[in-house]
């Protein structure tokens, strides 16, 4: 879980609720996706407009993602004046079959795509207003509307 007041990310033990560790994150962290396969935590930082990469193992900070996503000044948001350089990266979310790592800037209006491999972005999506939460839906989309047009609907 993140502590943003004490810039840390704090991990228990899931049966016991013992706390194990306590992880120095410096950059507001907020939100967390665990990357099982991997055996990485990404923690989303606003502050620092970035993503923090954990090693799961060691509990250090492996790497990190700057963001240069410029904040889109023309639409005002809840936190633009506190933080007016940031893209203010809030959510995070790993696709279902973990290829891509999606990060939701609030302050850009945008969702950055990035292969969660290699860290490395492959697009930015144009979202509605503050985009934050984010939910993953194995559908295609495209296939649904095919198999819909072929049941005459």
């Amino acid at each position: 879980m993140t502590n943003r007041a004490a810039g840390s990310v704090v991990v228990f033990d899931g049966g016991s609720l013992e706390k194990l560790a306590d992880i120095p994150l410096p950059g507001f962290p907020i939100r967390v996706e665990a990357d099982d396969p991997r055996g990485r935590v990404y923690v989303s930082l606003p502050e620092a407009d970035a993503l923090a990469v954990i090693d799961r193992e060691s509990r250090e900070e492996r790497t990190r993602v700057q963001f240069d996503v410029p904040p889109d000044r023309t639409r005002p948001t809840l936190f633009g004046d506190m933080l007016p350089d940031s893209s203010i990266p809030i959510g995070v979310l790993l696709a279902g079959d973990g290829g891509e790592l999606f990060a939701a800037h609030s302050n850009a209006h945008v969702v950055t795509v990035y292969d969660a491999q290699s860290l490395a972005r492959l697009v930015t999506i144009p979202a509605g207003l503050e985009p934050d939460g984010m939910g993953w839906s194995p559908l295609d989309v495209a296939d649904q509307a095919g198999r819909s047009e072929a049941a005459g609907g």
